[in-house]
């Protein structure tokens, strides 16, 4: 009898290394998942686009008569009102044919051109462009020649965005603006959309819309020119139920075609250009039961691009399951055989 005590030591010593290994080899392909708490918070869906900053008056200032340029009396960034004497053109050619033609009974045409020499501003506003110099000889025989831009008032401006034809249906008129300028990154600019203009623009088969935005200007650090950064605030909600979008592309290796179908966005499921995800209906996550997956059928609302609003099928506090890590241990990867040991030892 106690001969055989000592083998059935080894025997059941053996068993149980054996049920170890494969418990091992069970748990290192196990799948561990990545999981995001269902939460409550604020959620802003915006459009963006960027545009250009323009006064929103600019008027060109010509000359009507050709001639020299013989006086300025603004130059960039004067401040002019309107009647202001800008330019005069050298008035002794158009003094001399006036003198001719006075004795030909052309007076009142000779008087005009020899007004026009005096160029006044149209309106009030500051000089951002002047294309001419003292002694520069301006043609006005087939074009008025541009001698001045002139914008009315630089604390009031606009941007004319380009939204693109897949957002431009949520945008309004009376939306709020937030946009940035790269001559200051960390600055937060506001505004509101106060037009939307029908007629397209294509370029290179993109179709775009003029939305021109009104924007306050009052310490005049926006310049006229300034590329713009726009964020059209589209939507907002404070204190609704939302998930990571990660949630909502997750899906897992053996899901069902119906579940795969649900995840489908359809014609109101794309992304938008403004990195928005559309209103969908029928959407599938997946929540954390026992250690595995399961499909629960939700109704999503607004997004910003990284969060999705819950309106049905989930409560807070819900884990759901945004990815999944499968890890394998170096023992799991390569079973150790229990009957073939290592160098053998002696005592």
């Amino acid at each position: 009898m106690k001969r055989f005590v000592p083998w059935l030591v080894i025997i059941v010593g053996l068993l149980l290394l054996i049920a170890l290994v494969v418990r091992q080899c069970r748990n290192g392909g196990a799948a561990n998942y990545q999981t995001a708490t269902v939460t409550r918070g604020p959620i802003t869906q915006a459009v963006t686009a960027t545009g250009t900053l323009n006064p929103v008056v600019n008027v060109q200032v010509g000359s009507q008569v050709s001639g020299n340029i013989a006086k300025l009396f603004a130059d960039f960034n004067s401040q002019v009102k309107a009647g202001q004497v800008v330019a005069q053109i050298d008035p002794a050619l158009h003094q001399a044919e006036a003198n001719v033609k006075i004795k030909q009974g052309a007076l009142d045409k000779a008087k005009a051109d020899l007004e026009h020499c005096t160029i006044t501003s149209p309106i009030d506003g500051v000089v951002i462009s002047r294309n001419v110099d003292v002694g520069q000889t301006v043609a006005a025989s087939l074009q008025a020649p541009v001698i001045f831009q002139i914008a009315n008032d630089l604390t009031k401006m606009q941007i004319d965005s380009n939204v693109a034809e897949a957002d431009v249906g949520v945008v309004q008129v009376g939306q709020d603006v937030d946009f940035t300028v790269d001559a200051f990154p960390m600055r937060i600019f506001h505004g509101k959309v106060v037009q939307v203009r029908n007629a397209p623009i294509t370029v290179q088969n993109v179709v775009t819309y003029d939305t021109v935005i009104g924007v306050s200007n009052p310490d005049l650090k926006l310049k006229p020119g300034m590329t713009a950064n726009v964020s059209i605030i589209v939507a907002h909600k404070d204190n609704v139920l939302q998930i990571k979008n990660a949630a909502l592309r997750y899906r897992p290796a053996e899901a069902t075609p119906a579940e795969l179908g649900s995840r489908s966005p359809g014609p109101m499921g794309a992304r938008g250009s403004g990195g928005r995800e559309r209103r969908t209906s029928g959407r599938t996550v997946y929540l954390l039961s026992g250690g595995q997956p399961k499909p629960v059928q939700i109704k999503t609302g607004i997004s910003d691009g990284v969060v999705t609003e819950v309106m049905e099928g989930l409560k807070e506090d819900d884990r759901v399951v945004t990815a999944e890590l499968t890890s394998k241990s170096p023992a799991a990867s390569t079973p150790a055989n229990p009957f073939s040991g290592g160098p053998r030892r002696f005592p």
